[in-house]
């Protein structure tokens, strides 16, 4: 396995191990609700900013207002759009998430020396604000 397979591969595991349910909201509530944590939003908007289908915003949308984390109101402008914006209780779902979530990278990272965590940490903070071009390469080269 060369390098780049084998943190391809480092990089999976590590993913998995801290995903999954973060407190009572799964991956695509929680990305819903950081976004809307941030302002409100249309499904479109949702749809297009993380990727996902419509149909899927909305089913997750649904199960978000049925524990009151999100509520629907008809824009003032144009009464077709629905504005989505998240609650108080989904603002405590979503800081319930984001401490569990953050207490699993602690406990993944105390297998490291302080020295370990503080070079992974200047590595990544290296790859994620230094705009690193993640497109795949047939879609940059125009070989779609």
């Amino acid at each position: 396995m060369n390098s780049i397979q084998s943190i391809a591969q480092s990089l999976m595991t590590i993913h998995q191990r801290l995903s999954g349910r973060y407190g009572p909201l799964t991956r695509p509530q929680l990305r819903i609700l950081t976004m809307l944590a941030k302002d409100q939003r249309t499904v479109s908007e949702l749809a297009e900013h993380l990727n996902i289908s419509s149909s899927g915003v909305t089913q997750a949308l649904d199960k978000l207002q049925c524990n009151h984390y999100i509520i629907r109101k008809p824009d003032g402008c144009d009464q077709r759009v629905v504005q989505i914006s998240i609650t108080h209780t989904g603002l405590l779902a979503l800081e319930e998430a984001q401490l569990q979530y953050e207490y699993r990278v602690s406990e993944l990272l105390q297998q490291l020396t302080k020295q370990q965590q503080e070079e992974l940490s200047c590595l990544l903070h290296h790859m994620v604000n230094d705009d690193f071009d993640l497109t795949p390469r047939q879609t940059r080269d125009g070989n779609e």
